[in-house]
């Protein structure tokens, strides 16, 4: 996720800007700024990502105040915007610099800068990153770790999704339920070493600790998907709802998946499902305030995403294709039927009679 400010002296030109980046999910908005100077009433300048930063502002220059912002900060990117072609050279040796746009600035312009500010955001992750939407995978620097058994990979999937000290029968009995305990303890010692060593070689001692009988996965220096859209969803139930804007970003970004859905652990499906709903909820919250407000091809956005996440409830293609219609959008709903139809079929069901009588109606009508 990124944070962006916004500075123009003109009320429009910030608009205009705004309006495109609120459109990019990974994208964030924190402020927005007709006297540069308010830059510095932000208490902490280092979770500021971008800049975009007008030119010729009254008893301001562009230029001198960007390199007041890197003296501050010097990982913030600057993105100049200006209505004057003849700054480009010179806009480019502050290294903070990363683009130049010229007014009036097209949507298409700007998402090419922000796709590029994207990608380097996202190869640019912490040292050991951990991803449980869909699969499991452990990054480290960028690079997937490798395991030496697949059950290794799966103990330590179990010992971080326990956030506690678990005893080692309880572990036999999660992941070696058809063994004898004493070939389940010969296997979870093989594991425990292998997994140690795994992180020894990556720079990481004493990442397990061990409490008489119970382990524990100890290790904080890391990030993980799970652990930022569950933080954003504790921040949802605490902030109103004019706050809410940055983690439900946060949260459409970053879940591409159900929790560990592609690992055969039966001992995460009540998390699965658990945190499923939570983000269907969020989803479908943030969705409805978007109908509500008018803004119904964002609404539409939202509903696809839920579909993404949860392709059988039915209730959402429903809603999708109720979206649809309001916005003229007849293929779209059609092909969504046909979609929902398939989806369906899987199961052996048919779509319900609201879902039949949309598309009926969707169907017949010149919509």
């Amino acid at each position: 996720m990124l944070n962006v400010i916004i500075i123009d002296d003109e009320i429009h030109a910030i608009k205009l800007v705004e309006h495109y980046l609120n459109e990019i999910p990974q994208v964030y908005v924190s402020a927005r700024f007709q006297d540069p100077m308010q830059v510095f009433t932000i208490n902490d300048l280092s979770k500021i990502d971008v800049i975009f930063l007008d030119i010729e502002m009254p008893e301001v220059n562009g230029f001198e105040f960007a390199k007041k912002i890197s003296e501050r900060n010097e990982k913030i990117k600057i993105v100049f915007v200006t209505a004057f072609t003849q700054y480009a050279v010179g806009a480019f040796e502050l290294d903070t610099v990363v683009d130049y746009l010229v007014k009036p600035i097209t949507k298409e312009r700007l998402l090419k800068t922000m796709n590029r500010l994207i990608k380097h955001d996202e190869t640019h992750s912490p040292e050991l990153y951990i991803s449980c939407c869909g699969s499991f995978e452990v990054y480290y620097k960028g690079e997937p770790l490798a395991w030496k058994t697949y059950k290794v990979k799966e103990l330590f999937a179990y010992l971080l999704h326990q956030h506690a000290p678990v005893d080692r029968l309880k572990i036999f009995d999660d992941l070696w339920p058809e063994l004898p305990d004493e070939k389940a303890k010969v296997n979870f010692h093989t594991c425990i070493s292998l997994l140690r060593k795994a992180f020894r070689e990556i720079g990481y001692d004493h990442v397990i600790k061990r409490t008489g009988s119970q382990y524990q996965f100890t290790l904080t220096a890391y990030q993980s998907d799970i652990q930022t859209i569950e933080q954003a969803l504790v921040e949802l139930q605490q902030e109103p709802a004019g706050n809410s804007e940055k983690n439900y970003k946060t949260i459409f970004s970053i879940y591409k998946g159900a929790y560990l859905e592609q690992e055969d652990y039966h001992w995460s499906f009540h998390k699965r499902e658990e945190l499923q709903q939570s983000v269907h909820t969020c989803l479908l919250t943030r969705a409805s305030q978007f109908m509500k407000s008018g803004r119904l091809d964002q609404a539409a956005v939202y509903f696809q995403k839920m579909i993404e996440v949860n392709p059988t409830m039915e209730e959402t293609y429903y809603q999708l294709m109720t979206v649809y219609r309001q916005l003229d959008k007849k293929i779209e709903a059609l092909k969504l039927y046909s979609r929902l139809e398939a989806t369906l079929e899987e199961f052996g069901l048919e779509p319900s009679l609201n879902s039949k009588k949309i598309y009926r109606e969707i169907k017949n009508k010149n919509v």
